[in-house]
């Protein structure tokens, strides 16, 4: 799961991670990316990372 803000961006974008893929949380502070990331850790993983298999 990576988590970002202010110039956090620019590292994920260096790396090639785009800011709206899936497992990714981005905001204008470290508030909000907390909301985004409680939200998202109550599904456990982020599944739409992966193709499925079948």
């Amino acid at each position: 799961m990576w988590r970002s803000w202010a110039d956090g961006l620019d590292a994920l974008q260096t790396a090639g991670i785009a800011p709206d893929a899936p497992g990714v949380v981005t905001a204008d502070g470290p508030a909000t990316v907390l909301e985004g990331l409680t939200e998202m850790l109550a599904h456990h993983r982020a599944w739409d990372r992966f193709t499925p298999a079948v």
